[in-house]
C-alpha cells in the first residue's frame, strides 16, 4: 500500500517551484450569500493553497513582488548605492534614538547597560540603530530605477520602493524562501459573506473578483498581496 506524501504540520504542503505554482489548474470560488469560508493549507479548500519556493530575482518578478521591467543588475546597483548613502548619513547624524525600534525603550540603546537591558534582547549599537532608522524608507536610487519602469514619478520614500527593496533584501539574505500562495480563476463573494484567507498566505491570485454588498475578503495575517485582472465591490 502506497503511503501518502507527508505534509509539514507547521507549514503545510511541500514547496513547489514558481513555475509549478503558476501552472496549477484554477477553479472558481463562489461564496453564497451570508456564507463564510477559510482558505489555507488545511481544510476543505487546502488544494488551492501552495507553498511556493522563491529562489531568484526572476521568481520575485513572476510572483509580482518586483516589477517585470526592472533589470536585476540595475536594481542591485541602486540598492548598494542607497545602502552606502544611508550609512554615510548615519555616520553624520546625531543620535536622537529610535522611537520605532520595536521594543519598550525610548530608542536610545546606547544608554543601556547589560544590567538594564531587557532579558532576551541583544545590544544594538547606536550607529546601527541610526542606520536602520534612516534606511527604512530611504531609496533614492531604487526609486529612480522604478520611475523608469513605471513611467511615473516614484519618490525616494514611496511605499512601492520600500516593498520592492524588502523583497529583494529578503532574497539576498535568505538565498531562497517559501511563501503561501492561493490561486483561483474567478472569485465571487456573496452578500454579507466573508472570504477568510489563512495567515500563512502572502499572495492571492485570481482573474476577476466580485464582491457583493456586505461581502468582504479578510486576511488573517499581517500582509497579503492580491493580484487580479479586475476587482469590483459593493455589487447589488
Amino acid at each position: 500500500m502506497k503511503k501518502k506524501p507527508q505534509q509539514s504540520a507547521q507549514t503545510g504542503p511541500e514547496p513547489v517551484s514558481v513555475d509549478q505554482a503558476l501552472k496549477q489548474r484554477r477553479e472558481d470560488l463562489t461564496i453564497k450569500d451570508k456564507g463564510e469560508v477559510l482558505v489555507g493549507p488545511e481544510g476543505e479548500y487546502a488544494r488551492f493553497f501552495q507553498r511556493v519556493r522563491v529562489s531568484s530575482f526572476k521568481d520575485l518578478q513572476r510572483m509580482s513582488f518586483v516589477p517585470e521591467g526592472l533589470d536585476e543588475k540595475k536594481a542591485m546597483d541602486a540598492i548598494a548605492r542607497d545602502n552606502d548613502a544611508a550609512f554615510e548619513a548615519a555616520l553624520r547624524a546625531p543620535d536622537e534614538g529610535d522611537p520605532d525600534c520595536g521594543c519598550d525603550c525610548d530608542g536610545r540603546h546606547d544608554a543601556e547597560t547589560p544590567a538594564s537591558r531587557p532579558a532576551g534582547r541583544a545590544a544594538i549599537s547606536p550607529l546601527r540603530a541610526r542606520y536602520s532608522r534612516l534606511r527604512r524608507n530611504f531609496h533614492p536610487q531604487l526609486a529612480r530605477a522604478l520611475t523608469e519602469v513605471y513611467r511615473r514619478d516614484v519618490q525616494w520614500d514611496h511605499m512601492v520602493a520600500t516593498h520592492v527593496h524588502r523583497w529583494i533584501d529578503r532574497l539576498v539574505v535568505a538565498k531562497e524562501f517559501d511563501l503561501g500562495s492561493i490561486l483561483f480563476r474567478d472569485i465571487v463573494v456573496g452578500k454579507n459573506s466573508t472570504f477568510n484567507v489563512a495567515a500563512s498566505t502572502q499572495i492571492l491570485w485570481a482573474n476577476d473578483i466580485r464582491i457583493h454588498v456586505g461581502g468582504k475578503i479578510r486576511t488573517l495575517g499581517s500582509y497579503m498581496k492580491v493580484k487580479c485582472a479586475s476587482i469590483q465591490g459593493n455589487l447589488a
